[in-house]
């Protein structure tokens, strides 16, 4: 799956439950027939006042999911990032280059889990659509997943434009990017996922799922049969 599908799946499926338009209303009121007497009469009794019960939204409601089109990978990532991110909102953008998706995984989770958002990028330039986007956002920092090799200096130096604070997450292995993405993004967390870096079903799976609980996910490489050392510190 690629990584701008991924994205638009997560911000565009939304759960909800039905309008909550139905009220109960509940008035209660006695009658009684009784012989007239000669006392005199007593003072009228208030008309009760309804009470009004909301219809609750069941659990497990079906979610609703809107499909998000685009004319390429670049303007797709947009796509999601004006679905979900106000204008101006000062918040932390990842660029990853959409020829080295592997890199960009854990940038999933952690752009959720500090409000911002995961544009891709051409390695050599960085669209116009996607400059669009960031002068729209405002971002309070772009962090460039990949060194050089994945994302040129050219694409840094028009993000330097653009934002307060540019850094760069200077590596070409996934595992190395995961592991320097979680440790900036999550000071602490609950839970971690972990996927290899082999299995691009198993990434996207990780990705999506830790992202929606705000959690990290690292990554293991290929032929690895256990944590490298440094993601066993890092937890």
């Amino acid at each position: 799956m690629a990584l701008a599908g991924l994205l638009a799946a997560f911000v565009a499926l939304r759960f909800f439950g039905p309008d909550d338009t139905a009220e109960q209303h509940t008035t209660s009121a006695s009658s009684a027939t009784s012989t007239p007497t000669a006392t005199a009469p007593s003072s009228p009794t208030p008309t009760p006042t309804p009470t009004t019960t909301p219809t609750a939204r069941p659990s497990g409601a079906l979610p609703v999911v809107d499909r998000l089109t685009a004319d390429d990978r670049y303007a797709l990532s947009v796509a999601a990032s004006r679905r979900t991110i106000a204008t101006g909102a000062a918040t932390p953008v990842y660029l990853v280059a959409d020829d080295a998706l592997t890199l960009g995984w854990a940038a999933v989770p952690a752009a959720a889990g500090r409000g911002g958002v995961v544009l891709l990028t051409d390695p050599d330039r960085l669209p116009e659509v996607v400059t669009a986007e960031l002068e729209r956002l405002d971002p309070s920092e772009i962090v460039v997943v990949g060194d050089t090799t994945s994302i040129s200096d050219a694409v840094k130096s028009a993000a330097t434009r653009l934002a307060p604070r540019v850094v760069r997450v200077d590596t070409a292995d996934p595992a190395d990017a995961a592991r320097e993405v979680t440790r900036t993004a999550f000071p602490t967390a609950s839970e971690v996922w972990v996927a290899s870096a082999g299995s691009a079903p198993d990434l996207a799976t990780a990705s999506a799922v830790a992202a929606g609980r705000h959690a990290p996910v690292l990554v293991l490489r290929e032929d690895a049969v256990a944590p490298d050392p440094s993601d066993v510190t890092l937890l």
